[in-house]
């Protein structure tokens, strides 16, 4: 008797141990399906962040699919066919070196009575804006037979990558470049200019009265618009009129933009040097005379007299 009294105690811990052991089990699962929710929202959380970062601006990547400059060139070549005439001219700013870029594709030609025009794409970048694919493409226009007067222009164009390949955009005419003797100039950088934007350098030269000069236009394409920003003076000597190394007088200026915490566009930061010693063209290396950073006004950057230097 006294055994199976035993034996019945422990039977009934025993149950008593299961139905303790099931209750914690139930209250687990409880316990998780409670923070299911937050994780939910977590999870949520961090697909609008990854969202909102695809659809942010950026400034250049790596096409899913490129963008052949034949293909651009058969898109843009109807628009110029029914578009083609002379754009605003701008004073001559002398004979310009030819681009050094890759063989450009030609587009058409824009004659008038005494020219010809060649259209020519010089350069393709690409970027992503509203989580779309997009390529700025900049056409040279070039007359190879112009005489001094002439002058030659870039134009540009944005095409978008949609569902059946590559669209023209929008297009701007003459946005600027160019020099004399029929030469569009040179593009000498793309590069991020404000949050939202992308800025296009496109270089100038002009000689006369026995000196050299040199600079850059900056335009801003954003929203969906072209627009010119700045004209950088960049280079000056007087070698052609120096009777000797006393005389002779260079000065040069570098440029960039930076970011800041506060504005859409960038700030403009210029460095003036002498460059006596050196008298290179290409690159602006001497001995520093001034710097300044410029911020941008809301319509342009407004150079002070100290850095124009021609």
């Amino acid at each position: 008797m006294l055994r199976t009294n035993l034996f019945s105690t422990a039977f009934a811990v025993f149950i008593i141990f299961i139905g303790f052991l099931v209750w914690s089990c139930g209250r687990s699962e409880a316990t998780k399906d409670a923070a299911s929710p937050s994780e939910v929202n977590a999870s949520e959380a961090t697909s609008r962040i990854e969202a909102i970062s695809k659809a942010a601006f950026e400034h250049e990547v790596e096409p899913s699919s490129e963008l052949k400059a034949s293909d651009a060139a058969d898109l843009l070549a109807t628009f110029y066919a029914d578009q083609d005439s002379n754009p605003r001219r701008k004073p001559s700013r002398g004979k310009k070196k030819p681009h050094k870029g890759k063989k450009a594709i030609k587009v058409g030609c824009d004659c008038s009575d005494s020219t010809c025009f060649e259209h020519e794409i010089i350069q393709i970048h690409y970027f992503k804006e509203d989580d779309t694919e997009k390529a700025l493409v900049i056409i040279g226009n070039h007359c190879d037979d112009a005489g001094h007067a002439a002058m030659g222009w870039c134009d540009a164009a944005v095409m978008e990558k949609g569902a059946e390949g590559w669209q023209l955009l929008n297009f701007n005419r003459a946005i600027g470049g160019g020099s004399a003797f029929g030469q569009y100039g040179e593009i000498e950088q793309i590069f991020p200019i404000a949050k939202d934007g992308i800025g296009i350098a496109i270089s100038f030269a002009d000689m006369g009265q026995g000196m050299i000069f040199q600079g850059v236009e900056v335009l801003v394409y954003q929203n969906d618009t072209f627009r010119e920003v700045a004209t950088i003076q960049t280079y000056v000597d007087n070698g052609g009129i120096a009777m000797d190394e006393e005389e002779y007088e260079c000065t040069c200026q570098s440029y960039a933009f930076k970011p800041t915490a506060n504005e859409a566009m960038f700030d403009l930061r210029l460095l003036q040097r002498n460059c006596n010693a050196t008298s290179d063209e290409d690159a602006c290396v001497g001995e520093e005379t001034a710097k300044t950073t410029i911020a941008f006004d809301g319509n342009q950057y407004v150079i002070p007299d100290e850095f124009q230097i021609f």
